[in-house]
C-alpha cells in the first residue's frame, strides 16, 4: 500500500528495476500473436 509520495517513487523504481532485469518478460509478452492490440 503506498502512503506518500516518496513510498509511490521507491514502489515505481523498484518496479522498473525489475522489469529491466526481467526484458525477456517484457518481450514475450508483446510478443505474443493472441493479444487482442495486434492486428488493428
Amino acid at each position: 500500500m503506498i502512503t506518500s509520495v516518496s513510498d509511490l517513487y521507491s514502489n515505481a523504481l523498484t518496479a522498473l528495476r525489475r522489469l529491466q532485469e526481467n526484458s525477456a518478460l517484457v518481450i514475450g509478452f508483446f510478443g505474443d500473436p493472441h493479444l487482442a492490440y495486434i492486428g488493428w
